[in-house]
């Protein structure tokens, strides 16, 4: 290959060989730039890590990772709670030992397992309450016990791998994870890349050898593709 033409609506050819890519595609993404850094600002009140989100791991495939002994990179749901009363992530719960103290530093007295027809499919809970004469005297009563008990006290349940999910939660809240993810996105992103846009879901060939060839060829078109962008937005940046 000795030259490359370009020809933008049907009418003469472009002056560059990337002006095509420098004066539609580069503009266009650009103009939409800002659109994407408004859905994943921090200010707006959306985490660091929430891009990757959409990818979160479920509690089954978590805890298949670990009894199969590797380790799967990924954030676990947010647990349900209402906006008014706190989550069963701010209590400190210790499943094997059956007890669980409260935001307030108080140990529950009361834990009970429930099996029940849910329990074939989500695993056993575990019931945990506070007597309401402590709850009555507790300084975060109005965020923990709910209006409608009476007599007002606070009571938990938690599924069986709790510990484990939550272990997860708090992984979540550390540096090393957040790199961790930064490195899963870059890599995921190159995935669906190849497969969306090169068709490398579906191999054309059979056996491992041309398998693999395929795709050393796939990542070198991408490669190349990437490296054409990267000379049109410095092109562009100069002028």
């Amino acid at each position: 290959m000795n030259a490359i033409t370009v020809t933008i609506d049907g009418g003469a050819p472009a002056a560059r060989p990337f002006a095509l890519m420098r004066d539609r595609v580069l503009p266009a993404q650009e103009r939409r730039r800002a659109d994407l850094e408004k859905m994943y600002d921090p200010v707006m009140g959306r985490p660091e890590t929430d891009p990757v989100l959409l990818a979160a791991v479920t509690v089954p495939a978590l805890l298949k990772a670990g009894a199969d002994g590797y380790a799967l990179t990924g954030p676990v749901p947010a647990p349900p709670h209402s906006a008014s009363r706190f989550g069963s992530d701010a209590f400190a719960v210790d499943i094997p030992g059956r007890a669980a103290v409260c935001p307030a530093g108080n140990a529950s007295p009361e834990c009970s397992r429930i099996d029940d027809a849910r329990c074939a499919q989500y695993g056993a809970r575990y019931y945990f309450a506070w007597p309401a004469k402590t709850c009555a005297a507790c300084p975060l009563r109005e965020q923990c016990v709910s209006k409608k008990g009476k007599p007002g006290r606070r009571t938990l349940e938690v599924p069986e791998h709790h510990m484990t999910v939550q272990a997860r939660r708090d992984l979540c809240k550390t540096q090393e994870y957040r790199d961790r993810m930064r490195r899963r996105s870059e890599v995921e992103g190159t995935h669906s890349e190849l497969v969306r846009g090169y068709g490398l879901r579906r191999c054309r060939y059979k056996g491992r050898s041309k398998t693999g060839l395929q795709a050393q060829f796939t990542a070198t078109a991408c490669n190349l593709r990437r490296w054409a962008r990267r000379l049109c937005w410095e092109e562009r940046k100069m002028t």
